[in-house]
């Protein structure tokens, strides 16, 4: 057996979290059979132990953190733990003498408690007004950007979201008969018995039930208004004669709920705190979880999706309870496989007694009680983990029946009269129960307030387009509701509450892990980096200890090593440029901060440990080149080898590593092989006129559009080199058609080259690269083509906009697109490159653009406003001293500094005008290359209802939009042409219009692919015109562009009626074109997902069971 295992000592170190200095030692082995490895000293001193994950396969790699007093041995034992308990068996290892070790460890002693105290305090940061006279109130200012709701959501994907970056709450309701508080926390990740990772579940549920008023009166509807108050954080609900004030505390994992009753009689109240219990398979087929949730609904066959369900009905579930303590307070603890978390919940203000409503597989409290009118009462939860404290219940109900010291909700509402009541008795009212009336005692401080009020200081923007800067301050809100835990949630965030989510909910390396942490950057917000740099740091040493090559390898989808994670370590990622990704928002810390003390002791290990693996990765061809082989950009199909998302994402990772090496003066001779390799790095794919994909697959339809990417996030392209141009180029071919492709989403459309899936983390990227290429009109185009009409929801939120599953999930909202479009809109206000940083790019646009407090790299804070195109000011705050490049936005003069200081002129890569301005440390400059005239006040937008936006399409863009193959998915469920941020009082009905038949044939007529496809799709509206029927037949039978007969036969279908899909199936029977006959028949499959389509394919079938035989394939 000793031969059987290999090991060998790495480079990599770490210190403990309580201080002790470790190396790592691997190992590999068969692990069949086996249950744990431990590792001994000669001395049989006990120096680490690995359980097996399910999935370990015959030889497993993994590893010791071994003690570095325990280095100079030369042999240890190593147990091997039979799974079936039949005893162990030891193994001599006899690793070769270490090698060269890193100079700086990870300090996992600096994460934690340590990292939020240090990037909370590092750095002596301006307010927004300090630096610039037009920055308002920002409570009032933010008033106008309050999401009005006239009627509650009646679902939780559209419910309000609230959370405190720990714990959320999403808000729903029934008009005059309830409110309901989904909860969620960031570190509720659970695994099964046997350890496979479930993903992220939500805690449970607060149900308000109310009933009541005047005795006898005839119910009718009452007023009804809901709020979310960006600056206050809280949602505030007037229904009828009833006020509720609820809020995550910004200061305690809890949350409030203040209920107020101004009705002429008393009220009943029902409170009852929930949890459903969790289905626990461990089936190899884990997907019958999402499945039986609603995932996949328009993938699976129905039978499928049958048997999901039952089998998870009839599997084993966990066991929520509930402990009533002395009728005062209701605790529902909740014990997983891997996770114990609790929820208590108190009433303070009335008189009640919490009772256990549990049912079979339900945990219930309940709790009763009368308001009397002007009553008032305050309705706590506090829901915490044995992640954070070691026991959950004990800890939960202690906060929730303490008398916050400074957090008091009462000075929160603020005349909305919350004055503390003190319980009285009045059994006239309402028999039998006790009914409360209000007194006024001094309310404390309110933290809460004060914690929100500070936040919102830190930053300021105006834009012209006051949508867009709703959602910026939206964005904000949103970011710190979910990103102040060490742990950080998936990218759903903390409003999605349900169990066994979609893809599970976890980390997902190509695209959420980085893009959720990119508004941080954009908002002046660092400290919210503290879920991503704790988490993926703690993760690091499983990254390395489970690779079986070089470096630290980050996985596709992984979850926390604790949460089953382990059984997602050491797979090959299919996107290699994934691994370098997830070390940039480390790197870009330090070029924002100059924090050396973060680079030496977190970021750098991890960059460094990152940079290793694709060392170790990359093959050297016959040209002398380092080639990527066997990765894919992300989620593209046929893109293998040495594509465009690996080369920008290695090469930023690589040249990332060798600078942080020399700002912090370590490891030359490391150095110089990253600054090696990456001279050595295969080029960008390109040919003669743009970037591409690979130099085999050049431009294909696009989920992501990664093509982008040397432009942002790394920057390895840049104005002034030879590929800007070519980048220029490609963004026309990557944006020239938004569609979705459904079943074959990661494939290219045959006959076109190019286009992009409409998707909210997509767009964020697009944004990015539209700012820096085209500018401010650019990134407003795509904001209102994508952002708006297919991902915004109601609540603020951008859905994910996936047409696979059932109603709901397919718009299930995604916080890395919130989160990066949040960050597209910053740009277009501050640009940063590697040699300057470029602000104000306006390019003439009319209207105000305005900021005070966003970031530039090097530890520059700035200021700036622009006129109908015309920059009047830049003010420039260095944190740290340094000098700052800058493009001049005042070409051909030179600005003056006030106070008075150097300014140099100097030549930008692309051999534009740059400013140079050096500066000592907390000094403030105003740059102004003129006289400013009177200064207006920042615009403020009245209004009393939600945002309607009406929808825009076609020419209404400049340049046009095309959309493909049919009308675009509204995340939405509102009359086309329609979409609201807010929810309106009455639904929309009858506002579809039809195009005007002239516009749609004038674009029939024309030249371009773009406009006869414009004219197809709208064509599928025309449900009653036989003429509309004839010229889609026509269209999908003869037209020369492939792309317009895919829509045509799509629109055929669309049109909804038994002649048009007969036409359909005809088309598709005879088709030349083997992708015409695929689109008409994916097309009919969506049909069969809507009841209409549903009666419509039964008239025109009969019992005929439509399948693939119907048109000459084999059934599946």
């Amino acid at each position: 057996m000793a031969t059987e295992y290999s090991c060998r000592w790495t480079r990599y170190r770490l210190v403990t979290a309580t201080g002790e200095a470790r190396r790592l030692l691997k190992v590999a082995g068969p692990a069949s059979g086996v249950k744990a490895f431990r590792l001994l000293a000669t001395d049989h001193q006990l120096l680490g132990e690995e359980t097996v994950p399910h999935n370990a396969g015959d030889t497993w790699h993994f590893g010791f953190w071994v003690p570095e007093t325990c280095t100079g041995q030369s042999r240890f034992l190593l147990e091997v733990v039979a799974a079936a308990d039949t005893g162990c068996a030891s193994v001599e290892l006899a690793p070769a003498a270490p090698g060269e070790a890193d100079a700086m460890p990870l300090r996992l002693d600096q994460l934690g408690a340590a990292l939020q105290q240090h990037l909370a305090t590092r750095e002596k940061l301006p307010d927004a007004a300090d630096l610039a006279g037009f920055v308002p109130d920002m409570a009032k200012y933010l008033r106008q950007h309050r999401i009005i709701y006239q009627r509650p959501a009646d679902h939780w994907g559209e419910g309000l979201p609230l959370g405190n970056g720990t714990v959320g709450a999403t808000v729903t309701g029934v008009r005059g008969q309830s409110q309901t508080f989904f909860l969620d926390r960031c570190d509720l990740w659970a695994a099964s018995p046997q350890g496979r990772p479930y993903g992220r579940v939500f805690a449970g549920r607060l149900d308000i039930a109310f009933e009541g008023g005047q005795p006898g009166a005839a119910r009718k509807p009452q007023p009804f208004l809901q709020e979310l108050l960006l600056h206050e954080a809280e949602v505030v609900t007037h229904d009828g004669a009833l006020t509720s004030v609820a809020r995550v505390s910004a200061v305690r994992d809890m949350l409030e709920v203040t209920l107020q009753w101004k009705g002429r009689g008393a009220v009943r109240i029902r409170a009852t705190l929930s949890k459903n219990a969790i289905p626990l398979s461990d089936e190899p087929d884990q997907t019958i979880l999402q499945v039986a949730n609603g995932s996949w609904e328009a993938v699976f066959a129905q039978s499928y999706i049958d048997d999901a369900k039952h089998r998870v009905a009839a599997g084993p579930h966990s066991e929520p309870c509930v402990a009533v303590r002395s009728g005062a307070m209701a605790v529902l603890s909740h014990r997983l496989p891997n996770l114990e978390y609790a929820m208590a919940a108190s009433v303070q203000g009335a008189r009640f007694t919490w009772r256990d409503a549990s049912a079979p597989r339900l945990a219930a409290a309940t709790a009763e009680f009368v308001l009397a009118p002007g009553g008032s009462v305050i309705i706590r939860v506090a829901i915490t983990s044995d992640r954070a404290v070691p026991d959950p219940a004990v800890a939960a109900g202690e906060w929730v029946t303490a008398v916050p010291e400074t957090e008091g909700h009462e000075a929160a509402t603020r005349g909305r009269g919350g004055a503390q009541p003190s319980p009285t008795r009045d059994e006239d009212l309402l028999p039998g129960f006790v009914v409360e009336r209000p007194a006024a005692p001094t309310p404390p401080p309110d933290a809460h307030g004060e914690w929100w009020a500070r936040y919102w200081r830190r930053a300021f923007v105006e834009l012209p387009d006051k949508l867009m800067e709703n959602l910026w301050y939206f964005g904000a809100y949103h970011q710190a509701s979910f990103s102040r835990s060490p742990t950080a949630p998936g990218f759903f965030g903390l409003w999605h509450p349900l169990d066994h989510r979609t893809w599970q909910e976890c980390h997902v390396a190509d695209a959420q892990t980085a893009l959720l942490y990119w508004a941080p950057f954009a908002i002046n917000q660092l400290e919210l980096l503290l879920s991503s740099h704790h988490s993926f740091a703690e993760l690091l040493p499983c990254f390395l200890r489970y690779n079986p090559w070089e470096g630290a390898l980050v996985p596709h989808m992984f979850a926390p090593e604790w949460a089953g994670g382990k059984a997602t370590f050491g797979k090959k990622n299919p996107h290699k440029g994934s691994i370098a990704w997830l070390g940039l928002n480390f790197w870009w810390d330090y070029l924002y901060t100059r924090d050396h003390a973060f680079l030496a002791a977190v970021a750098y290990p991890l960059i460094a440990a990152v940079a290793d693996y694709h060392l170790g990765d990359l093959v050297r061809g016959d040209d002398g080149r380092l080639h990527s082989l066997g990765s894919g950009a992300a989620e593209q199909n046929n893109t293998a080898d040495d594509n465009c998302y690996d080369r920008a994402l290695i090469g930023a990772i690589l040249r990332a590593a060798a600078d942080a090496a020399d700002a912090l003066g370590v490891e030359p001779e490391r150095t110089a092989r990253w600054r090696q390799t990456l001279a050595d790095l295969f080029p960008f794919p390109a040919d003669e006129t743009s970037l591409l994909e690979t130099l085999r697959n050049p431009h294909p339809y696009r989920c992501h559009p990664v093509v982008m990417f040397g432009i942002h996030p790394t920057s390895c392209i840049e104005p002034g080199s030879p590929l800007w141009q070519k980048a220029q180029a490609t963004y026309d071919t990557v944006t020239n058609l938004f569609g979705f492709h459904y079943e074959d989403r990661h494939a290219t459309i045959p006959g076109h080259v190019g286009g992009q899936e409409p998707n909210g983390h997509a767009t964020s990227f697009l944004m990015h690269a539209a700012a820096r290429l085209r500018g401010w009109p650019e990134v407003q185009r795509l904001f209102h083509a994508l952002g708006v009409r297919t991902q915004l929801k109601r609540n603020g939120l951008r859905s994910i906009v996936d047409p696979r599953h059932d109603r709901w999930l397919t718009n299930m909202a995604i916080s890395e697109a919130t989160s990066g479009q949040t960050s597209g809109m910053s740009e277009v206000l501050v640009q940063n490159y590697s040699d300057h940083v470029r602000v104000l790019a306006m390019a003439g646009a009319p209207g105000t653009f305005r900021f005070a407090g966003l970031r530039a790299h090097g530890g520059f804070v700035l200021a700036g406003e622009c006129v109908d195109g015309a920059v009047t000011q830049v003010v420039v705050h260095s944190l740290c001293g340094g000098t700052l490049r800058l493009a001049n936005p005042w070409p051909g003069k030179m600005p003056k500094a006030t106070p008075a200081a150097e300014i140099a002129s100097v030549r930008l890569a692309d051999d534009s005008e740059g400013l140079e301005l050096t500066t000592p440390p907390g000094v403030t400059y105003r740059l102004a290359a003129g006289r400013r005239g009177r200064m207006k006040p920042p615009a403020v937008e009245k209004r009393d209802g939600p945002r309607c936006i009406v929808v825009r399409d076609w020419d209404e863009f400049e340049p046009p939009v095309v959309y493909y193959p049919e009308d675009m998915p509204f995340a939405q469920d509102a009359a086309e042409e329609r979409v609201f941020l807010g929810m309106p009082e009455v639904e929309p009905v009858n506002l579809s219009k039809l195009p005007a038949w002239e516009c749609v044939t004038a674009l029939l007529a024309r030249s371009d692919w773009q406009a006869r496809l414009t004219g197809a799709r709208w064509l599928a509206r025309c449900s009653t015109s036989d003429e509309a029927l004839d010229l889609l037949v026509k269209l999908a039978e003869t037209d020369p562009t492939p792309v317009v007969r895919y829509t045509a036969g799509v629109s055929l279908v669309r049109l909804g009626t038994p002649t048009a899909l007969g036409a359909a199936l005809r088309i598709a029977g005879a088709a030349e074109l083997p992708h015409l006959r695929r689109e008409i028949l994916k097309a009919v499959g969506r049909l069969s997902h809507t009841p209409a389509g549903a009666t419509l394919l039964a008239a025109t079938f009969g019992d005929l069971r439509i399948t693939g035989n119907v048109f000459g394939e084999p059934g599946k």
